[in-house]
């Protein structure tokens, strides 16, 4: 199965995929864990701490570390993005349906034909969606996502 791209460039703006973000930060961890086994058996194997190849290996495993700290935070700004504009979206239908004079999103059909259409955009930048509690934060002011 093929994966999904990390971003999609779209007319109105730039996707990025916040689980594509937690999985390109696997390859430095896996080289990180590598790197220590690395050090680890040259060290035991008479090498000492101060050698060139220790020195510039740690180097790496430190450039490494930093580059994960940057993914995750990165995937967590992302997602944190996305779950402000689910709520921005989801308070400006809310605000729609009481202007209305209605409470609940099933009782304007064309508004729950509008809240289809956003999910499945939703869902198409955040897989991690739900439409469930999209709807149920639309129907009750008092529920927090």
């Amino acid at each position: 199965m093929a994966q999904q791209p990390l971003f999609v460039i779209t007319k109105s703006g730039l996707i990025i995929r916040s689980e594509r973000l937690k999985a390109l930060s696997d390859y430095p961890k896996r080289y990180i864990r590598e790197a220590h086994e690395m050090v680890d058996t040259y060290l035991r194997e008479g090498g000492r701490e101060h050698d060139p190849v220790i020195l510039a290996m740690r180097s790496e495993i430190a450039r490494a570390q930093e580059t994960v700290r940057d993914l995750e935070q990165l995937s967590t700004e992302v997602q944190r993005f996305y779950d402000l504009n689910f709520v921005r979206e989801a308070e400006i239908v809310r605000e729609t349906l009481h202007a209305l004079g209605f409470t609940r999103l099933e009782e304007v059909y064309i508004l729950s034909v509008l809240v289809e259409h956003m999910i499945a955009r939703f869902k198409a930048e955040n897989p991690t969606c739900s439409e469930e509690k999209f709807r149920t934060f639309i129907n009750n002011p008092e529920v927090a996502l």
